[in-house]
């Protein structure tokens, strides 16, 4: 069929809706002279990282009048051009119970000499905790029963 045809909203992709919602958040907003805080649980898990990371960009852009809060699994936005203060990690211990960690309070972070090594490479080499535990054989061994 050619011509154009309408779609609900709700039939499109997870990853446009989350972007269609946080564009018209920030339209709003700059359009109403307010600076508002948005704040995004999961952002990312919908797009691609080069998507994410231009949003990134936009959201620490000096044109940009808002504050954004947002949780990721996304260990690569952790080297898009962030202050270091405004990287946290959730670490939970063996309680249950979740700890906020800023990067900055890591020494490892904040007095490295060379900064060719991401903060993506050191949180993966465990240098800031917050890292998942994985019990590989327990699990193997639940499907092998």
């Amino acid at each position: 069929m050619i011509g154009l045809k309408e779609i609900k909203l709700a039939n499109e992709s997870t990853g446009l809706q989350q972007i269609l919602q946080i564009v018209l958040s920030i339209v709003f907003a700059q359009n109403e002279g307010n600076d508002i805080t948005i704040v995004m649980d999961d952002f990312s898990k919908a797009f691609h990282i080069e998507l994410a990371s231009a949003l990134v960009k936009i959201f620490n852009s000096k044109e940009s009048l808002n504050q954004f809060i947002v949780t990721t699994h996304n260990v690569q936005l952790m080297d898009n051009d962030l202050r270091i203060d405004q990287i946290y990690l959730i670490d939970k211990d063996f309680h249950g119970i979740s700890n906020l960690k800023s990067v900055f309070d890591f020494e490892d972070a904040r007095n490295i000499g060379r900064h060719d090594i991401s903060f993506a490479k050191r949180y993966l080499q465990g240098k800031f905790g917050a890292m998942p535990v994985i019990n590989i054989d327990g699990l193997c061994s639940i499907l092998s029963k």
